[in-house]
């Protein structure tokens, strides 16, 4: 349910629409009409990565995002290194703020590294593994795109599936997303 107070800019609401919609949903419903439906839902093995880098990928292609979007992200990293490198989350905090993130922005940021941390005054490296598979899915989507084409993506659309799993589609005769 969405609070009554909820209010987003139509820029990141179509960010969402793009992350949310048009690649999680779409790839788990092509998934679901090919002839292989487990590759809607759960998919297969490992292929979370991939699905959230595609879809960082799309929020960023989306006609609205204008570099907002890349903006956001570079800041997640920014704390997410902060917090690897050994810092606790005052520590993250202060640290952003410094770099001349707002208070709010700085809090989002690290609260959002640190979540499922249990004890966040530790200064032991740990981070919210979550981030950790965007930014690994960000980067393989940003190398394979590098490696193919942009249009090679088109392949990943048949459902919940890796890179990895390219050859095994291919060998298994599914090479076209049901949903276009």
């Amino acid at each position: 349910e969405i609070p009554p107070a909820w209010r987003e800019t139509p820029a990141r609401l179509e960010e969402i629409l793009e992350h949310e919609i048009v690649t999680h949903l779409c790839r788990r419903r092509s998934g679901e009409l090919s002839k292989l439906a487990l590759l809607g839902h759960p998919g297969a093995d490992k292929s979370h990565q991939t699905d959230e880098g595609l879809a960082i990928y799309g929020e960023k292609q989306a006609p609205s995002s204008s570099g907002r979007t890349s903006s956001k992200h570079l800041t997640k990293e920014i704390a997410m290194g902060a917090a690897m490198e050994g810092r606790n989350f005052r520590e993250t905090h202060n640290f952003l703020l410094d770099l001349g993130l707002s208070p709010k922005a700085a809090w989002y940021k690290t609260f959002r590294v640190f979540r499922g941390i249990a004890d966040t005054s530790k200064r032991d490296g740990f981070v919210c593994t979550l981030d950790s598979v965007y930014r690994l899915g960000e980067k393989e989507i940003n190398n394979f795109v590098k490696e193919k084409s942009d249009s090679a993506l088109d392949q990943l659309w048949v459902g919940r599936i890796g890179i990895k799993h390219l050859p095994i589609m291919e060998k298994l005769g599914i090479t076209e997303p049901a949903i276009k």
